[in-house]
């Protein structure tokens, strides 16, 4: 079970998105997340992403916080806190050793 905090809104700016290993690490997370939980799951989840396009489903920060939004159904929930704990694992490795 991953620890992370429900808000309100998740809104797009800052950081993950401005760090320039955001890409590599997001694709990573993706692949994980459709290993770990199935391709059906991962593409139930997308649906919700055009409905809400000035706002992100999940986030992290440089401290390795994990947030998700009010918006994500409760049976999504622990899928996208898995995604941003994979994400934010990665890009804090990458800026340790950069």
């Amino acid at each position: 079970m991953t620890i992370y905090k429900v808000l309100k809104h998740v809104h797009i700016n800052g950081y993950p998105v401005t760090s320039k290993y955001y890409p590599e690490c997001h694709l990573k997370a993706t692949r994980d997340e459709i290993k770990k939980f199935g391709i059906h799951k991962f593409r139930q989840l997308g649906i919700l992403i055009p409905l809400h396009p000035k706002e992100y489903l999940g986030s992290n920060d440089v401290h390795g916080n994990l947030f998700v939004s009010k918006i994500v159904p409760k049976k999504f929930r622990e899928e996208v806190a898995y995604h941003e704990c994979v994400e934010s694992r990665c890009l804090l490795r990458k800026r340790k050793k950069n």
